[in-house]
Protein backbone atom coordinates (compact mmCIF):
# COMPACT_ATOMS: atom_id res chain seq x y z
CA UNK A 1 0.00 0.00 0.00
CA UNK A 2 1.72 3.34 -1.06
CA UNK A 3 1.10 5.13 2.59
CA UNK A 4 3.08 2.39 4.32
CA UNK A 5 5.82 2.63 1.76
CA UNK A 6 5.83 6.36 2.18
CA UNK A 7 5.72 5.84 5.24
CA UNK A 8 8.55 3.44 5.30
CA UNK A 9 10.99 5.73 2.98
CA UNK A 10 9.93 8.88 4.94
CA UNK A 11 11.23 7.16 8.24
CA UNK A 12 14.79 6.04 6.19
CA UNK A 13 15.09 8.77 4.36
CA UNK A 14 18.10 10.07 6.28
CA UNK A 15 19.81 7.12 6.99
CA UNK A 16 19.42 5.81 2.82
CA UNK A 17 20.62 9.40 2.03
CA UNK A 18 23.68 8.89 4.51
CA UNK A 19 24.30 5.39 2.70
CA UNK A 20 23.71 6.22 -0.73
CA UNK A 21 25.93 9.66 -0.10
CA UNK A 22 28.94 7.77 1.20
CA UNK A 23 28.76 5.51 -1.64
CA UNK A 24 28.53 7.79 -4.46
CA UNK A 25 30.56 11.02 -2.82
CA UNK A 26 27.95 13.15 -4.48
CA UNK A 27 24.51 14.59 -2.72
CA UNK A 28 22.71 14.95 -6.05
CA UNK A 29 23.09 11.47 -7.52
CA UNK A 30 22.30 10.19 -3.90
CA UNK A 31 19.10 12.03 -4.12
CA UNK A 32 18.16 10.86 -7.30
CA UNK A 33 19.23 6.95 -6.42
CA UNK A 34 16.87 7.46 -3.30
CA UNK A 35 14.08 8.98 -5.73
CA UNK A 36 14.47 6.13 -8.29
CA UNK A 37 14.56 3.60 -5.45
CA UNK A 38 11.27 4.69 -4.47
CA UNK A 39 9.92 4.84 -7.82
CA UNK A 40 10.77 1.31 -8.01
CA UNK A 41 9.51 -0.06 -4.78
CA UNK A 42 5.95 1.50 -5.54
CA UNK A 43 5.83 0.39 -9.23
CA UNK A 44 6.42 -3.37 -7.31
CA UNK A 45 4.12 -2.17 -4.48
CA UNK A 46 1.78 -5.52 -4.89
CA UNK A 47 5.19 -7.75 -4.76
CA UNK A 48 6.68 -5.64 -1.82
CA UNK A 49 5.73 -6.89 1.56
CA UNK A 50 5.21 -4.07 3.85
CA UNK A 51 7.05 -5.97 6.46
CA UNK A 52 10.23 -6.45 4.69
CA UNK A 53 10.10 -2.47 3.42
CA UNK A 54 13.13 -1.62 5.52
CA UNK A 55 15.03 -4.37 4.11
CA UNK A 56 14.06 -3.91 0.77
CA UNK A 57 14.43 0.09 0.81
CA UNK A 58 17.62 -0.52 1.35
CA UNK A 59 19.00 -3.35 -0.80
CA UNK A 60 17.22 -1.11 -3.68
CA UNK A 61 19.37 2.03 -3.14
CA UNK A 62 22.27 -0.32 -2.91
CA UNK A 63 21.85 -1.35 -6.42
CA UNK A 64 20.96 1.89 -8.15
CA UNK A 65 24.32 3.27 -6.39
CA UNK A 66 26.38 0.49 -7.71
CA UNK A 67 24.51 0.85 -11.20
CA UNK A 68 25.15 4.49 -11.17
CA UNK A 69 29.28 3.41 -10.10
CA UNK A 70 29.28 1.14 -13.27
CA UNK A 71 28.15 3.71 -15.47
CA UNK A 72 30.17 6.34 -14.41
CA UNK A 73 33.07 3.82 -14.96
CA UNK A 74 31.51 3.20 -18.15
CA UNK A 75 31.70 7.03 -19.20
CA UNK A 76 35.43 7.35 -17.78
CA UNK A 77 36.24 4.72 -19.92
CA UNK A 78 33.85 5.74 -22.97
CA UNK A 79 36.07 9.50 -22.73
CA UNK A 80 39.09 7.56 -22.96
CA UNK A 81 38.71 5.82 -25.73
CA UNK A 82 36.99 9.17 -27.43
CA UNK A 83 40.35 10.66 -26.83
CA UNK A 84 42.39 7.83 -27.97
CA UNK A 85 40.43 7.55 -31.07
CA UNK A 86 41.24 11.48 -31.62
CA UNK A 87 45.21 10.27 -32.42
CA UNK A 88 46.37 9.32 -35.28
CA UNK A 89 44.94 5.95 -36.51
CA UNK A 90 47.49 3.07 -37.66
CA UNK A 91 47.23 1.96 -41.35
CA UNK A 92 45.96 -1.07 -40.18
CA UNK A 93 43.24 -0.61 -37.08
CA UNK A 94 42.47 -3.65 -35.58
CA UNK A 95 38.75 -3.76 -36.40
CA UNK A 96 39.45 -3.84 -40.01
CA UNK A 97 41.86 -7.02 -38.95
CA UNK A 98 40.03 -10.19 -40.65
CA UNK A 99 42.00 -12.25 -38.21
CA UNK A 100 40.15 -10.69 -35.46
CA UNK A 101 36.71 -10.28 -36.87
CA UNK A 102 36.81 -14.33 -36.87
CA UNK A 103 38.02 -14.57 -34.23
CA UNK A 104 35.26 -12.66 -32.36
CA UNK A 105 32.98 -14.69 -34.79
CA UNK A 106 34.67 -17.84 -33.69
CA UNK A 107 34.47 -16.93 -29.86
CA UNK A 108 30.56 -15.69 -29.91
CA UNK A 109 29.29 -18.36 -31.39
CA UNK A 110 30.29 -20.96 -28.51
CA UNK A 111 27.50 -18.74 -26.36
CA UNK A 112 23.71 -19.87 -26.25
CA UNK A 113 21.21 -17.88 -27.78
CA UNK A 114 20.49 -16.45 -24.17
CA UNK A 115 24.06 -15.83 -23.38
CA UNK A 116 24.34 -13.60 -26.57
CA UNK A 117 21.63 -11.60 -25.52
CA UNK A 118 22.60 -11.08 -21.97
CA UNK A 119 26.05 -10.41 -23.04
CA UNK A 120 25.37 -7.81 -25.22
CA UNK A 121 23.22 -6.13 -23.45
CA UNK A 122 25.33 -6.18 -20.52
CA UNK A 123 28.03 -4.63 -23.02
CA UNK A 124 25.45 -1.79 -23.86
CA UNK A 125 25.55 -0.90 -20.30
CA UNK A 126 22.00 -2.28 -18.90
CA UNK A 127 21.30 -2.93 -15.75
CA UNK A 128 20.20 -6.76 -15.11
CA UNK A 129 17.02 -5.76 -13.57
CA UNK A 130 16.00 -3.88 -16.50
CA UNK A 131 17.81 -7.09 -18.85
CA UNK A 132 15.78 -9.50 -16.47
CA UNK A 133 12.48 -7.46 -17.21
CA UNK A 134 13.36 -7.06 -20.93
CA UNK A 135 14.08 -10.67 -21.75
CA UNK A 136 11.40 -11.99 -19.22
CA UNK A 137 13.96 -13.78 -16.83
CA UNK A 138 15.07 -13.35 -13.09
CA UNK A 139 17.64 -11.35 -11.77
CA UNK A 140 19.86 -14.47 -10.79
CA UNK A 141 19.33 -15.82 -14.32
CA UNK A 142 21.17 -12.81 -15.61
CA UNK A 143 23.81 -13.17 -13.42
CA UNK A 144 24.40 -17.00 -14.09
CA UNK A 145 24.13 -16.37 -17.98
CA UNK A 146 26.69 -13.22 -18.19
CA UNK A 147 28.89 -15.24 -15.67
CA UNK A 148 28.70 -18.46 -17.83
CA UNK A 149 28.78 -16.14 -20.84
CA UNK A 150 32.71 -14.48 -19.61
CA UNK A 151 33.53 -18.12 -18.86
CA UNK A 152 33.04 -19.67 -22.07
CA UNK A 153 34.83 -16.18 -24.11
CA UNK A 154 37.75 -16.31 -21.42
CA UNK A 155 38.40 -20.42 -22.14
CA UNK A 156 37.93 -19.78 -25.69
CA UNK A 157 40.33 -16.75 -26.29
CA UNK A 158 42.35 -18.60 -24.27
CA UNK A 159 42.80 -21.66 -26.74
CA UNK A 160 43.32 -19.18 -29.42
CA UNK A 161 46.41 -17.57 -28.12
Amino acid sequence: DNKNLTQTYLKLRRRLKCMASSILKNEEDADDALQEAFCRLLMRKEDTDTSLADGMAVVAVKRICISYLRKRSVRISESIDESVSKLEAPADPLWENEEIKDLTRSLMSKLSPMQKSVFDLVTEGMDYDIISMRLGITEEAVRQNICRARKILRNEYKRFQ
